[in-house]
């Protein structure tokens, strides 16, 4: 190349170099004037804002009054610049002022200025962040503005320099004694934890982050005080499901509440009725239970505290059990009542004659002065809670009524208790074949015949006295809350526990539900991998012979069987197929959206309360499905008629015999079936009802 070749190339190349180096430095210079220029225009907008501030400041020292009082709202002669605006805060004393500033084109800087920091100009903050430069004034004024029974709220004004109150009430001028306290920013407190009608003394004082104030002024003040609890509580009048009440005025009460439940925690079928007068109905209440029943007054300050409670029991009959052989038992407002087959004295009147209608079981011995809670009747014993503990009557030969002894009785005697049930309280009983059983205390217990094991106590050996059934495996950690040992000649009983249900005894055909066809001597879980899967059980009901034997369950609102399906008795749209676990009753028909409280198993039928109607399926003979037919075998469930004496009413509760059935309806009895031994308690003891007929009132 030559050398004038080599040089115009050098030339080229140190031409395009240079480009791109004037290039950069022009950005970096455009770049520099930009921020240059930003940093610039936020330092005037700031100045403005500041100098605003400064202005404004001076207007409100001009503008001082003879007291050297600020004004409270911002001098006419103050004009912010455009974009710039200005908020006063004034004291409430006017004796001091904090005005904010900012302006919308950079609204990220703010200023202000104070009456205490006049001196040095405008600041960067707000008049809220603003440091304390002095310790807060005393707050003034300070007044009671309300009470309750527990609280007292407090107000004053606001004092220079503060962030916060704290507001302070004790029962002593020294504030030593139950000292209560409420912080606030505010002013306005409400101190709390007070006792009711007391007398109390309350200041305040101010706090920011240079100290507190002293304390202010005192006021007193008194917690205010409720109402006394009514006196003269009485029952005016009652019903089936209603009590109507009374009680004197309270002074100073603005209205009344009245509770009835069946149980002294309120929890159990509570109802609640509330009035300003001094009479009220609390309706929706169970027949023939006994309730519980306070009243109390109330006006803005609390609630009183409870009368006298009252025990009411309603009228009407609460419950049936109907027995495989005939014999029917109910209780009515916690009397105990039994009619039919009396040949084992299992009425309990002291005499083994059949009687058509009801009669009073014999409260002149064991049960004197006592209230019957619960009744099961079966083939020749009769049993009852009463106030807690167990009572049975009638035939004896296995020690079914549990007093220690073989010997029978046609009047009621005492379970034994000095046993298993020492100390434990009653609350539940079921009589089956030969054998009873009672729920105490969470737990189960029988007694009598053991024959396949129906005690449940892992032997076959009869027992004169209560025992308890095993707890060792399935019911471990479990806690009872029914028993039921069936309404037939059946030789097995089942509980339900925890939601879940558990059988024990004969199983030749899966009346246990546990899948298999074996007895048990022990408790067993019914089977929950199919149509239980996640529900809960709340009733189960063991019925039939030991020929042909069933067991029924209500789970999660609706009906489930197990067992023989004699005549359809499982309710399953078959008359065929047994089943050894749970399988469910057909909802397609009458009991389609149903909701089922209540279950029956009777001997090849079965029966259902479904939202408050009567609903059965199985063997029809004798009327015993109340459908006004004989027809059988019926493999779904059919409505009990109510063209009659239901009509209108509400099913509560449903029990099966052999050939009948009865149930409960607006604390009034009934019953359909066979009359042969005078069950029905309709003063007959011939023929068959197939609908409902009206027990006699005894």
């Amino acid at each position: 190349m030559t050398k004038a070749a080599a040089l115009i190339n050098r030339i080229k190349g140190f031409t395009i170099i240079e480009l791109l180096v004037v290039i950069v430095i022009v950005g970096i210079l455009a770049t520099i004037s930009i921020i240059g220029y930003g940093s610039w225009r936020t330092s005037v907008i700031s100045a403005q804002v500041k100098s605003d501030l400064n202005a404004a400041a001076s207007a409100m020292e001009s503008s001082r009054t003879f007291g050297n009082g600020y004004p409270l709202t911002l001098p006419s002669t103050v004009v912010p610049s455009t974009n710039v605006s200005l908020t006063l805060t004034p004291s409430s004393t006017a004796l001091a002022y904090c005005i904010d500033g900012v302006s919308n084109e950079n609204t990220s800087d703010t200023f202000y200025v104070a009456s205490e920091s006049k001196d040095q100009g405008a600041l960067s903050g707000t008049c809220a962040t603003r440091p304390a430069t002095t310790p807060p004034a005393v707050p003034g004024s300070i007044a009671v503005n309300s009470t309750t029974t527990t609280t007292i709220a407090l107000t004053w004004a606001a004092a220079s320099y503060a962030s916060t109150y704290l507001a302070e009430c004790s029962t002593d001028a020294g504030f030593t004694n139950n000292v209560k306290q409420a912080t606030t920013a505010g002013l306005a407190a409400t101190v709390t934890g007070l006792t009711t009608a007391t007398s109390y003394f309350c200041h305040v004082r101010a706090v920011n982050s240079l100290g507190s104030s002293a304390w202010s002024s005192m006021v007193s003040a008194n917690t205010a005080t409720p109402p006394l609890a009514p006196a003269g509580f009485a029952v005016v009048s009652k019903t089936n499901i209603q009590i109507n009440f009374s009680w004197s005025t309270v002074t100073g009460a603005t209205s009344y509440m009245v509770t009835c439940a069946t149980d002294t925690g309120y929890t159990q079928n509570s109802r609640q009725a509330s009035t300003a007068a001094t009479t009220v109905a609390v309706t929706g209440l169970l027949p023939g239970r006994l309730h519980y029943c306070k009243v109390v007054a109330t006006n803005s300050s609390g609630t009183s505290p409870s009368s006298l409670v009252l025990q009411v029991t309603t009228n009407g009959w609460s419950m049936l059990s109907a027995g495989y052989s005939g014999t029917t038992c109910g209780l009515r407002a916690n009397v105990a009542y039994c009619w039919g087959l009396n040949t084992n004295g299992q009425l309990g009147n002291g005499n083994t004659t059949t009687i058509d209608t009801p009669v009073a079981v014999d409260v002149s011995g064991a049960l004197i002065g006592k209230k019957v809670t619960a009744i099961s009747a079966n083939g020749s014993h009769t049993c009852a809670v009463a106030d807690g503990k167990a009572y049975c009557w009638g035939s004896n030969t296995y020690g079914q009524i549990g007093d220690n002894t073989t010997t029978p009785s046609s009047l009621p005697v005492a379970v034994d208790m000095s046993g298993a049930l020492s100390g434990k309280t009653v609350t539940d009983i079921s009589v089956g074949n030969g054998f009873s059983c009672a729920v105490a205390s969470g737990a189960v217990y029988c007694w009598g015949y053991n024959a396949n094991g129906r005690l449940g106590i892992n032997s076959t050996t009869d027992s004169l006295v209560a025992v308890a059934v095993n707890t060792a495996g399935v019911l471990s950690g479990k806690t009872v809350t029914s028993a039921n040992t069936g309404n037939g000649a059946n030789s097995n009983a089942c509980v339900v526990a925890s939601g879940l249900g558990f059988c024990w005894g004969l199983n030749g055909d899966g009346e246990l539900g546990n899948g298999l066809s074996t007895q048990s001597l022990v408790p067993v879980a019914v089977n929950t991998a199919g149509v239980l899967s996640g529900k809960t059980v709340t009733a189960i009901s063991v019925g039939g012979t030991s020929s042909a034997p069933h067991t029924c369950a209500v789970a999660s609102g609706a009906a489930y069987c197990w067992g023989k399906n004699s005549k359809g008795s499982l309710g399953n749209n078959s008359s065929s197929t047994s089943s050894l676990v749970p399988i469910a009753v057909d909802a397609t028909g009458v009991l389609a959206g149903k909701t089922v409280t209540d279950i029956s198993a009777g001997y090849q039928h079965s029966c259902v309360v479904a939202s408050g109607q009567a609903y059965c399926w199985g063997n029809a003979l004798n009327g015993r499905l109340g459908n006004n037919s004989t027809t059988s075998p019926v493999i779904v469930p059919v409505a009990v008629d109510v063209s009659g004496v239901l009509a209108g009413k509400t099913v509560t509760q449903i029990t099966t015999g052999n050939t009948y059935s009865c149930a409960v309806a607006d604390g009034s009895a009934y019953c359909w079936g066979s009359a042969a031994s005078g069950q029905l308690g309709n003063d007959t003891t011939s023929g068959s009802y197939l609908v409902p007929t009206a027990i006699i009132e005894p």
